[in-house]
């Protein structure tokens, strides 16, 4: 097994931002031949022989001789004595942060598809997210994979002492604090009957005291007071000290297993020190900060080689990389079954953030965020309309009894359409779904819309509260004291005093999705990408519901009562006001977590407007306008024997957005068929019955009807999610021709085959063909004999249950 696909785009882009960063253009021989090792290596991994180590030494051993190259001209082009520049003290923080994510489907390739390429699987893979809509209708089987993966580095300066040489003179300035990392990398596998999950979290902290004897250049800060420019380096940290787990769970028909394995593959979180840009990087030297934030955006689709063999010259010197290798055990087999070369399922997208916030000199004051009461397990919900709360203090701890005027500032607050994904019914003009409550206090000012308050007198510390106005509300909040201090008025940012960032998550979110952590962690997906969709549960043609994570933890009313979704199950909702699918057990056949809405709750109005759409409040990391089955009980216009339901649509059949408004059952229909069959058979059924103890009154002929209701309405429901009839077996059944293909498709012929209990095998035989001269039986009579009625979903020839679709960004059975 190949165990480096994940780990290619991660390896070329540490190289390749060391490249760019340093931004001066390389030695010709160095860059003609990092090209052609990169060329190398990109085909090993195309042609399946993996990554050759000996190819991977000498590309590190190029670039690090590029590198140092370039970092001995630079000290040679500037801070010399005498030219304005020298280090000084400095607090403050630092921090670094990345987040990727990626999705992709595999397909099948049917009889049209291209040939695969020699040593490939007949797959390939097709972008899920940049798709826009439905799969090619060639789609006969799939598999996803999606992965998600965050990494957060914060460096916390409390002080810096001077480094003296031997005479005793200040040559620099050794800072003294620490730095804390963290990783979280989840990546899903999913292909019928097969399900493997990798999950990786590792967090490490560092420590860096003073020490005359080992002088520890952790990160440092150089000024030029007369140009207002300054250069800084970052810090870095490894996780090999600290602690964490590889958990890898493996799902077939015949295997189940769970392996836990030790740390392993991830390290370190490098960030590559680099010189940034004076040009770029300025300061007021009288205010005494120093403060900058980038942002670099990695674009879908995952890495580009030739942008990777230019050396990424249009990355921002500020940027330092993030190199992560997640050695994934399963990658190789998503590997053998991606088929086409260089769409291997390590293609993320996603952001690299840098931002620092400094104070030259030792400021004596430091002023901390802290949460008050449960807030690792807060979400947000609305109690009869009200907002739940979450309290958050900020406190000026040093130096002990200093008094400021504290400000408090609501972040990045969301601004979802409605309350969840299906309410309110009417639309509402959207507002931030975090405010500062007034239960925060009289001691406060807070401004009209909520986001923001300030102390009206200078105090030690402070308390709001948080009110959230939607189940997914999310935002972050940041707090400021300006004190007096060193004889001068400044303005102290405050931090979180277990990470060092400068704001709390509301919820906490340590991954950065919007989704609060805890139930993430309950739900088992922890951590997870937004956008994801990998319902797994109940197998069937492709894995998801239509429902991103995000809109599954922002939940829905049901019936009146809001709930969150399990995001590890396939949803489905339904309106049925005559209750035919709730009594037949429509959830327990197929599996699926089925929600029975009001009518408001799933567009079931008669509206034209996104007509059976649950999710018409979305916004954030919405996939899909997926819609619920409308099934209710009707009347032919005419007597039409044997015809008990409709399901019908375009000859696209499932998932439930190609459905017809409504899904139909006959019941006055059903009803007359059995009384007829009963009165031409009343002397064989009391027979057969009588053996049973049973007789054919009035209590039994209900609850044949009943039974033969549930089983239609089961039928006609699966319609509408890509079921089709046992045309299977039925072909095994049949002479071959054309002329015969044709009359199955048109419904001329339909025996009854296949599995007995399944709810899609037709309990009655008719045929209307001149080759065929099968004798027609009708199976609803050995039914009333005393055979069960139909309530399964058959796993056999026909696969009903590998038939069945729910999310509507997939495609069904093309007719």
């Amino acid at each position: 097994m190949k165990r480096w696909a994940f780990v290619v785009p991660f390896v070329f882009l540490a190289c390749a931002l060391a490249a760019g960063i340093c931004g001066a253009a390389p030695a010709e021989d160095l860059e003609r031949r990092i090209g052609e090792l990169e060329k190398e290596i990109e085909e090993s991994v195309k042609s399946g022989r993996g990554l050759s180590t000996e190819l991977m030494e000498e590309l590190a051993k190029a670039v690090e001789e590029l590198l140092k190259g370039e970092k001995d001209r630079e000290e040679s082009d500037g801070k010399e004595p005498g030219d304005g520049w020298t280090e000084v003290p400095f607090t403050g923080t630092i921090t670094v942060s990345r987040s990727l994510s990626g999705s992709a489907m595999m397909k099948e390739a049917g009889e049209g598809g291209k040939a695969p390429l020699p040593g490939k699987k007949d797959w390939r893979w097709s972008g899920r997210k940049e798709s826009g809509g439905s799969p090619s209708s060639d789609q006969e089987g799939s598999s996803s994979w999606s992965g998600n993966s965050s990494a957060f580095l914060s460096a916390m300066i409390t002080g810096s002492e001077p480094i003296p040489d031997g005479e005793g003179h200040v040559i620099g300035y050794q800072p003294v604090g620490y730095v804390t990392g963290r990783v979280t990398e989840r990546e899903n596998f999913r292909a019928k009957h097969v399900s493997i999950t990798s999950h990786y979290s590792h967090s490490a902290r560092e420590e860096h005291a003073f020490s005359s004897e080992n002088i520890d250049g952790w990160c440092r800060l150089t000024v030029n007071p007369k140009e207002g420019r300054y250069a800084l380096s970052f810090p870095s940290i490894y996780l090999g000290d600290g602690t964490g787990e590889t958990v890898m769970a493996y799902s077939g028909p015949d295997l189940r297993l769970e392996e836990r394995e030790p740390w392993h593959g991830l390290g370190p979180v490098d960030w590559i020190p680099s010189e940034p840009d004076r040009e770029t990087l300025r300061y007021s030297p009288g205010s005494g900060v120093v403060a900058g934030s980038f942002t670099y955006a990695l674009p879908p689709g995952g890495i580009d080689m030739d942008l990777i063999r230019r050396g990424l010259g249009s990355f921002p010197p500020e940027l330092s990389g993030l190199k992560g290798e997640l050695l994934s055990g399963y990658s190789g087999l998503a590997e053998e079954f991606s088929g086409a070369a260089g769409k291997t399922p390590g293609m993320y997208s996603g952001t690299w953030t840098v931002t620092w916030s400094l104070n030259i000199g030792n400021v004596p004051v430091r002023v901390e965020l802290e949460p008050v009461g449960d807030y690792e397990n807060w979400m947000p919900e609305l109690i009869w309309g009200v907002g739940n709360f979450v309290r958050v203090r900020a406190k000026i701890v040093e130096p002990a009894g200093q008094a400021g005027k504290i400000r408090f500032s609501l972040e990045d607050v969301s601004r979802e359409p409605g309350v969840c994904l299906n309410f309110p019914f009417v639309d509402r003009e959207e507002a931030p779904d975090l405010v500062i409550s007034e239960m925060s206090g009289s001691g406060l000012n807070i401004a009209e819309d909520g986001q923001s308050a300030v102390t009206l007198d200078e105090v030690n510390e402070a308390e709001i509260v948080i009110q959230a106005k939607d189940f997914g509300a999310r935002g972050k909040l940041s707090a400021t004291a300006v004190v007096q201090a060193g004889g001068k008025e400044m303005e102290v940012r405050a931090v979180l005093k277990r990470t060092g960032e400068h704001w709390v998550t509301l919820p906490q979110d340590e991954n950065g999705n919007g989704i609060a952590d805890c139930w993430e962690k309950v739900r088992g997906i922890w951590p997870c990408a937004a956008d994801s969709d990998d319902d797994g549960e109940p197998e069937g043609k492709a894995p998801g519901d239509g429902l991103s994570a995000y809109e599954e933890y922002r939940g829905f009313f049901v019936k009146g009562r809001h709930g969150r979704l399990d995001p590890n199950t396939k949803d489905l909702f339904v309106y049925d006001p005559d209750g035919l699918a709730e009594k037949a057990g429509f959830g327990r056949v197929t599996g699926l977590a089925v929600h029975y809405v009001e009518p408001e709750e799933g567009r079931c109005t008669g509206t034209d407007d996104r007509p059976r759409t649950v999710n018409f409040r979305s916004g954030f990391s919405h996939l899909v306008d997926q819609h619920c089955l409308w099934i209710k009980k009707d009347t032919l216009p005419e007597p039409d024997p044997f015809n008990w339901g409709a399901c019908e649509g375009p000859p696209e059949i499932g998932p439930p957005r190609t459905a017809d408004r409504y899904v139909l059952v006959y019941a006055d229909q059903i009803r007359a068929d059995l009384e007829r069959t009963v009165g031409e058979n009343r002397p064989e059924l009391t027979n057969a019955l009588a053996q049973r103890g049973l007789r054919p009154d009035a209590a039994w002929f209900e609850g044949q009807v009943a039974g033969a209701v549930a089983m239609t309405a089961i039928h006609e429901a699966c319609h509408g999610l890509g079921i089709s009839h046992h045309y299977r077996s039925l072909r095994e059944t049949l002479p071959k021709g054309a002329d015969v293909e044709k009359a199955i498709m048109a419904l001329d012929i339909s025996p009854s085959t296949g599995q007995m209990s399944c709810v899609m095998r037709y309990t009655r035989d008719w045929g209307k063909h001149p080759r065929l001269t099968f004798r027609a039986e009708s199976e609803t009579l050995d039914i009333l004999r005393g055979r069960p009625w139909p309530n399964t979903l058959c796993d056999t020839l026909d696969d009903c249950r590998g038939q069945m679709v729910v999310s509507d960004r997939e495609t069904g059975h093309i007719f």
